[in-house]
């Protein structure tokens, strides 16, 4: 999973975190003398800000974790555990750290510097998104269903001109892929 990507320091950025000072120090409303109703409520908003940037900022870090963590998990559980459950518990790390990322997109600011996505974060979030494709070539999941389908289909389509070829050439560079890939995983 995971995950922002890069993004965890701009978030802190934004939450306004100065070096030194504790969190209630930051989030503490500046308060003059005046007790005026608008500069009140402007210094609730500000707290509430500084309070979504700071829970952005653990989401961010949360899904950077899980998401980094993850390839040590796998190995020591593919040599501990059984296949399936190895991999199980992998893409739950994944989709855990997807979720912590989703909740962190979702205290993004709706204005500002923050607002949108940088064309990094965006590249990153896609290259992400593409390492979930990975696991239909993970044993056991690539032994016992992706490669029969692939098989089949490969069959059915050999007959059909071009379109029988682009496939085949399609499927092999995704047998290609998963056998160097994942060179190291038993079958």
């Amino acid at each position: 999973g995971g995950n922002g990507g890069g993004s965890v320091a701009a978030a802190a950025a934004a939450a306004g975190r100065s070096p030194g000072m504790s969190p209630a120090t930051q989030a503490a409303p500046a308060r003059g003398g005046g007790g005026d109703a608008g500069s009140e409520q402007q210094a609730r908003v500000a707290a509430l800000e500084a309070a979504r940037a700071r829970a952005r900022v653990q989401w961010l870090v949360a899904s950077e974790a899980l998401f980094f963590t993850r390839p040590l998990l796998q190995v020591v559980l593919t040599r501990r555990l059984a296949k399936w459950r190895a991999l199980t518990l992998s893409l739950a790390v994944d989709l855990a750290a997807l979720f912590a990322w989703l909740r962190s997109e979702a205290l993004r600011p709706l204005r500002g510097p923050m607002a949108r996505m940088a064309p990094a974060e965006l590249a990153e979030r896609q290259r992400r998104r593409m390492c979930y494709m990975y696991y239909l070539l993970r044993a056991p999941l690539w032994g016992n269903a992706t490669e029969p389908v692939l098989g089949a289909a490969e069959r059915a389509l050999a007959g059909v001109p071009l379109v029988g070829g682009l496939f085949n050439y399609a499927a092999s560079f995704i047998h290609y892929t998963q056998s160097r890939h994942f060179y190291s995983e038993p079958v």
